[in-house]
């Protein structure tokens, strides 16, 4: 006896990337690790980038993150804002609530840790297309950890 005759599976994209053997439908950068029976594929670790001339895993330089799946040549790692550093892993920017200036030879330090809280904040509700309600929450902090 048959069950589920009416259910069915639509596939409707397949895409093949890096294939070894064969065609794929298009190419994504990767890095080349060398081995002994030749060059295979390997993901780069969190915060590297693909070094455009070496093709080989290359670390973001310090005070930048890594934006987004863009991990193609330098350019894929973005400065971090004013005032602000990347974490090590070179996935986030952050303040760790303390500045310093430079002022007629000597520096200041200030110490904001008493900023480093983090504060909530919803919006009035919203509705999705079939009425059912949801709200958006923000946590919002001016310095702190990652």
């Amino acid at each position: 006896v048959r069950q589920y005759v009416n259910d069915i599976a639509k596939i409707y994209s397949i895409t093949v990337t890096n294939a070894m053997d064969g065609s794929a439908s298009g190419c994504h950068a990767c890095a080349m690790m060398s081995q002994q029976d030749g060059s295979s594929c390997v993901p780069c670790p969190a915060g590297h980038f693909i070094n455009k001339d070496t093709n080989q895993c290359q670390e973001c330089p310090p005070n930048t993150f890594l934006s987004g799946h863009h991990i193609y040549g330098h350019e894929a790692c973005q400065p971090c804002g004013p005032g602000s550093k990347s974490n090590k892993e070179h996935s986030v920017c952050f303040n760790d609530c303390s500045f310093s200036h430079m002022e007629q030879n000597r520096t200041l330090t200030y110490d904001l840790s008493a900023l480093s809280s983090v504060g909530s904040i919803m919006n009035g509700p919203s509705f999705t297309s079939k009425g059912t309600k949801y709200y958006h929450q923000f946590n919002i902090s001016l310095c702190g950890a990652e």
